[in-house]
């Protein structure tokens, strides 16, 4: 907060006490920090939070347990599409 104000206070000292500029570079850079916030997240660069992975890592220990007890490798009719897999999961929890 203490840095807002002070960046605040030095761009007016620069304008010249123009206030319109202030504004206008305050909606500038936060048009680019949303932008660039935006695009990490699109690009997958941002971190999953503690929640996020935590329920990955319970996914993964279930659908091993759900392999462990239900799946048969090698077993008759071999080739199962993924989205028979997926249905069988969810049916299993």
């Amino acid at each position: 907060l203490a840095l807002g104000v002070v960046a605040d206070r030095s761009i007016l000292l620069l304008a010249d006490g123009d206030k319109d500029i202030c504004l206008q570079l305050a909606g500038v850079s936060l048009i680019s920090g949303a932008s660039l916030e935006l695009g990490r997240i699109a690009s997958g660069e941002k971190d999953a939070t503690r929640a996020e992975d935590d329920r990955d890592s319970m996914l993964q220990r279930e659908f091993a347990e759900f392999a462990e007890r239900r799946l048969i490798p090698g077993g008759r009719g071999a080739n199962v599409h993924r989205s028979e897999i997926a249905a069988a999961f969810r049916r299993f929890n």
